[in-house]
This record gives C-alpha cells, sequence and structure tokens, in this order.
C-alpha cells in the first residue's frame, strides 16, 4: 500500500502574513533579491534568504522554512514576493510603496487635531 506525500504549504502563507505585519509600519528602503525597510523607530532590518529560510535580521528570526528562491517585485507602487518552493511557485502582495509627501500628511495631521 503506497501512500502519497501531502504538500502543504500554508507555512508559507503565515510567514508571508507575519512579513506584511512587519511592512505595514514600516518604510520599504530597498528591494530586489533582499529587502531592506525600516520600522517606525528609524532601526533597518533586512529580509532575504539564507540556508533556504526566509530569515529578519537583527534578531535572525526564522519566517519561513525549505524554500528554493525567493524576490521582491514591485508593480504599480504595491510590493510583492515571489517564493520558489520545488516546482512551485507563490506570489504574494506584501505591502504598498507609496510615499506620502510632506503636504499630504500635514493635512491628515490637521485633520485629526480636533478644531476649538
Amino acid at each position: 500500500m503506497k501512500i502519497p506525500k501531502v504538500q502543504l504549504d500554508s507555512d508559507v502563507s503565515v510567514g508571508v502574513k507575519q512579513l506584511s505585519d512587519y511592512l505595514m509600519t514600516g518604510v520599504v528602503e530597498s528591494h530586489n533579491v533582499e529587502l531592506v525597510y525600516k520600522d517606525q523607530e528609524n532601526q533597518e532590518f533586512r529580509v532575504f534568504l539564507n540556508d533556504h529560510r526566509l530569515v529578519k535580521t537583527p534578531g535572525y528570526e526564522t519566517l519561513i522554512m525549505n524554500i528554493d528562491e525567493i524576490s521582491f517585485f514591485e508593480e504599480n507602487d504595491f510590493l510583492f514576493i515571489r517564493i520558489k518552493r520545488g516546482h512551485r511557485e507563490f506570489e504574494y502582495l506584501i505591502g504598498d510603496l507609496y510615499e506620502k509627501n510632506s503636504r499630504e500628511i500635514e493635512e491628515e495631521r490637521e485633520e485629526e487635531i480636533p478644531q476649538q
């Protein structure tokens, strides 16, 4: 009797969700094979492939294991990640690259301040 090997890739979705949560409050500095972003405290983080793992440094946090290749790319001011695992390929939207200009930010701040 043969039991088929089932490939579950839910760990990829979970790791990508965790990465997109980090980027939600961060600012992307650069991306290609490695992603560099800064958080709200202006601390710089790097996300890259190391020994078949997607890791975030500093701290060397493993986000996804058992992957063969990654790349980051942008399309229409959105940031995507492409992950290859074996013969399968996954693409996920992980953030936006839209940077508000200083005038838009100032207008938003004025809207938040209650008028007296």
